[in-house]
């Protein structure tokens, strides 16, 4: 996205995190990026890092933000839980342990279905589940395990009104 746009999000952001409580009033947003997502890769092209949740960072005091600027059938996102580990965020502590986990669990179980992971899975417990509205935005610590909550056998869009449009943004905490 254009630096104005991260310069004003990130302007209105600090505000509403005051104004919630989320953040005090002598702390703000010291850097925002962010960035246009389309999701339009059908399900059997996915790559199995593409078929588990994910994490952006082990910084506790990095935040993600994703605003929806697409229709609600292609749903919002979702928070999980490692089952081996019971990790739903992953730290500098925790993270070596997960990956060996999650290692072990692919050479167990093998890798994913090809499918977008949508919901409970081998691996995965879903936790929580953010409904899509557009033109709305959620905001979340980026060292929890999510996932866009996406069909999980995606065909193939059509055209770009087929397309799963949002703006993430990665923030750090002043």
């Amino acid at each position: 996205m254009p630096e104005s746009f991260s310069s004003a999000f990130r302007v209105w952001l600090t505000r509403i995190l005051q104004r919630t409580g989320v953040l005090g009033s002598q702390r703000a947003i010291a850097d925002l990026t962010s960035f246009f997502s389309v999701v339009t890769t059908p399900s059997e092209d996915l790559l199995p890092i593409q078929r588990i949740p994910h994490y952006d960072s082990t910084d506790p005091g990095l935040l993600a933000a994703v605003i929806y600027l697409c229709p609600p059938r292609f749903s919002g996102t979702s928070f999980y839980r490692h089952r081996r580990t019971g990790y739903e965020e992953i730290t500098t502590e925790n993270q070596k342990n997960y990956q060996l986990a999650l290692a072990q669990d692919m050479r167990v179980h093998g890798p994913p279905q090809r499918e977008y992971v949508n919901g409970d899975s081998q691996l995965f417990e879903l936790i929580f589940s953010n409904e899509l509205k557009f033109n709305s935005a959620i905001v979340y610590p980026g060292r929890m395990l999510h996932a866009g909550t996406i069909d999980r056998q995606l065909r193939r869009p059509q055209d770009k009104s087929e397309w799963r449009l949002t703006i993430t943004a990665l923030f750090q905490l002043a």
